[in-house]
């Protein structure tokens, strides 16, 4: 199995990850391979493409990931992740729902038989808060509520 970071090692890397809510629940994704533990939930997102708008990217990644049609609203933390060989700018942003059903989805830059997004879930924020630091995304510790979302700009780097 290839690492699931290795075709991003020594690059500059430009993410973006959306904030969706609703009825007081944040959709994450699982992944696998990720952060010290080997797993890391986030919010759904991935690499900007060129020749796309970060809206364009950002919708498209939520749709890959989940099926879920969203409009992407203000950005709400930029987050720098510089741990060699790894470097990345996530621009977060709050993503309104718009329509369809949750469901786990792919990601197309790793084959079929190699995916690391392995479970989707709306968690509470006290569920958020009891994820073990090392396995959620630093983002997601400075959530205080998610109505703070909407207020927030913030850029902090691990």
């Amino acid at each position: 199995m290839n690492s699931p970071v290795a075709s991003n090692e020594g690059k500059l890397r430009l993410r973006v990850c959306g904030f969706v809510v609703q009825n007081k629940r944040l959709l994450l994704l699982r992944h696998v391979g990720l952060g010290s533990k080997g797993e890391l939930w986030l919010p759904p997102g991935g690499g900007a493409h060129y020749g796309e708008s970060l809206s364009e990217n950002l919708e498209r990644e939520i749709i890959e990931e989940t099926g879920l049609l969203t409009r992407t609203g203000g950005l709400c933390y930029i987050h720098e992740h510089l741990e060699p060989p790894l470097h990345a700018v996530e621009l977060f942003f709050w993503s309104e729902y718009l329509s369809g059903k949750a469901k786990l989805g792919t990601d197309p830059e790793h084959p079929a038989d190699n995916q690391i997004i392995r479970e989707l879930r709306w968690m509470t924020l006290p569920e958020i808060k009891a994820l073990a630091p090392a396995r959620k995304h630093p983002v997601l510790s400075q959530i205080d509520s998610f109505e703070a979302l909407l207020e927030r700009q913030s850029f902090f780097n691990n």
